[in-house]
């Protein structure tokens, strides 16, 4: 993944969201980009808003530089 990606949640980080979260966030995380990374944590500009950290393991890339 680089910075300028578009990424959404896998499927993996959907389902525990589901089990374990109590407010659903998948529709939150259909689609962000990332805006910077580092070896341990990739930085994503959600589309309602958020800009979160997220593990690199819990996102997947929707396109990868068109």
């Amino acid at each position: 993944m680089n910075i300028g990606d578009l990424v959404k949640w896998t499927k993996a980080e959907h389902a525990y969201h589901l089990a374990c979260g109590t407010v659903s966030l998948h529709s939150h995380r259909r689609c962000g980009i990332v805006l910077d990374r580092n070896p341990y944590r990739v930085f994503v500009l959600w589309a309602n808003g958020d800009f979160l950290a997220q593990a690199p393991g819990t996102i997947v890339a929707i396109n990868e530089d068109w």
